[in-house]
């Protein structure tokens, strides 16, 4: 493909922009394969969607829980839950959320246990 590593360092800066950055360095390498054969645009649609489906639902839980110590799970279901309840802002918002809310339970579950003197009735 003609300027791919042009189009690899917009890709790189442009991924930095939460959400739209990748879909627009997508949409730019896709236009620019187009321009040489529709084949090629379409396999630079094809990569891209497989970059991004596996960066967003495997790379990106592990980094959370390793940082945040979040299982990826919960990670995801609260970018999901986030997404619905208040959209973009909710997205931004989900994964502290999803923190702060742990930190709260296990702070509570800690006070509990040691309010029954170490002994935790389930």
């Amino acid at each position: 493909m003609k300027y791919a590593l042009v189009l690899g360092l917009i890709a790189g800066v442009l991924e930095l922009i939460p959400i739209v950055g990748p879909i627009f360095a997508g949409a730019l390498a896709v236009s620019i394969g187009m321009t040489s054969s529709l084949t090629l645009g379409v396999y630079a649609l094809i990569l891209f969607l497989g970059i991004q489906q596996l960066e967003n639902n495997v790379l990106v839980p592990l980094v959370m829980r390793r940082h945040t110590g979040v299982h990826p799970v919960m990670i995801l279901i609260s970018i999901l839950g986030g997404a619905q309840i208040a959209g973009v802002v909710g997205v931004l918002l989900a994964v502290p959320t999803a923190v702060f809310l742990q930190e709260m339970a296990e702070e509570w579950m800690s006070v509990k246990s040691k309010k029954s003197g170490g002994k935790l009735a389930v």
